[in-house]
């Protein structure tokens, strides 16, 4: 897999992922971070836990990951129930969970662990709804190093824009 250094000065959009312009965003990743290039893929939306990858990023040192990535909104529920309805899914135990405001619109987020016989990995997920279009933000480390990247992982969350805004059309909670 490539790997580009990214290191803007300032929000910009995802370059080395190519999206359809209703899923294109801008992020700001930390200056320790490469982007990995995405393999194009048409996932099966039909399956719930389907998603399709934008980007991801992962510290040049390896213990830190964030991930963009978009589906078609579900037909029933809240922004809320998605949220835990994709922990379960991936076998996360929910620490917290609150509404959040991420490009200064509603959305949903959880801070949760997941065990492995090898490792606890801290994992942030962060459901944002736009216009029928589902993003999922992700951020995971070993749960020994979550406060030593919690700082940049804010940064990230707070830099995402959607490129093309329209707005919430379900509720949050």
């Amino acid at each position: 897999m490539n790997a580009t250094f990214a290191r803007p000065a300032e929000a910009q959009p995802a370059a080395s992922t190519p999206v359809l312009p209703r899923f294109a965003f801008a992020i700001k990743p930390r200056p320790d971070c490469l982007q990995l290039l995405q393999p194009p893929d048409r996932p099966d939306f039909t399956d719930p836990s389907a998603f399709a990858s934008l980007a991801v990023y992962v510290a040049a040192y390896g213990t830190f990951r964030f991930s963009v990535a978009a589906r078609p909104a579900y037909t029933e529920g809240s922004v809320r129930d998605w949220l835990f309805d994709v922990c379960r899914q991936k076998n996360l135990e929910i620490e917290r969970a609150a509404p959040v405001l991420v490009d200064d619109a509603p959305a949903a987020t959880c801070l949760a662990t997941q065990k492995t016989e090898a490792l606890v990995t801290k994992v942030r997920i962060t459901l944002v709804e736009d216009d029928g279009r589902l993003f999922v933000l992700t951020t995971s480390a070993p749960a020994l190093l979550w406060r030593a990247h919690s700082i940049a992982f804010e940064e990230m969350f707070d830099s995402f824009k959607l490129l093309e805004k329209i707005g919430l059309t379900v509720s949050v909670t």
